[in-house]
């Protein structure tokens, strides 16, 4: 990403937004794979610190969340962080709207979580 940040990727019409985010490199199809990386920074750097008000913390959720077995029926963990990444909050609708794509989010959760044999439907 941070190859992304400089005067080169200016030059590639690739840079950060002028309030720091990454709106341009995500709506690239350039270099489609620089959205798995923001993607990756951005649950490193802002959903896995997250913890909120309303005691919603990341770490204690994602271990309640693999200590029940993952069960295909619970969404609200995939949902909650949904809503951290989408709209800044730890739910599917939140003072800045709905969380888009929730039934999309959910689909991929459960993908990803099967093909690293966490779940088996």
């Amino acid at each position: 990403v941070r190859q992304y940040s400089g005067h080169a990727a200016a030059v590639q019409d690739m840079a950060l937004s002028p309030d720091g985010s990454m709106v341009v490199i995500c709506s690239s199809t350039l270099h489609p794979e620089l959205k798995r990386l923001v993607g990756l920074y951005c649950c490193m750097s802002e959903v896995q610190p997250w913890a909120d008000a309303a005691c919603w913390n990341y770490i204690n959720k994602l271990k309640a969340f693999m200590d029940t077995g993952t069960p295909a029926a619970d969404t609200s963990f995939i949902d909650d962080v949904s809503g951290v990444v989408n709209r800044g909050c730890a739910a599917l609708s939140c003072a800045a709207g709905a969380v888009d794509g929730a039934a999309g989010r959910r689909t991929n959760a459960r993908t990803v979580l099967r093909a690293m044999g966490l779940v088996s439907a």
